[in-house]
């Protein structure tokens, strides 16, 4: 009766291929140093370009905060004129932070999988 209930179960688990069912898994795991290798370089070509994208919208909008201020009048009367006015600045500051916010995600997400090159014991070249 054991010999009989244990197919059922692996049936149940994985139809059709009860023995094949534990084999596949095991081999994508197990991936060879070189497809490794390019897999994190991939990873990190990818976050590290995100990463620029992020700090090139930051230096922009910083840059169009500073044309803001220099064309920024004090006087009620200029400002009137002007089509920077106080709050535009306001908003545009509180853009810059969400975008530095932006920036140190990416920056996290960098070193994380810096992080994980030195637990998995793998070579800290793969991050360039």
């Amino acid at each position: 009766a054991p010999a009989g209930a244990a197919p059922p179960a692996a049936q149940g688990q994985a139809p059709g291929q009860p023995a094949a069912a534990g084999a596949p898994p095991a081999q994508p795991a197990e991936k060879t140093p070189e497809e490794l290798e390019k897999e994190y370089r991939a990873k990190f070509a990818e976050l590290r370009q995100d990463l620029s994208l992020e700090e090139r919208k930051l230096d922009i909008l910083q840059r169009e905060l500073n044309l803001m201020q220099n064309q920024y009048y004090s006087d009620p009367a200029a400002t009137l004129m002007q089509e920077n006015t106080r709050s535009n600045i306001n908003a545009r500051v509180a853009e810059i932070e969400t975008q530095k916010g932006a920036v140190d995600k990416a920056k996290q997400a960098v070193a994380a999988l810096e992080e994980e090159l030195r637990v998995k014991g793998l070579p800290p070249g793969w991050a360039r």
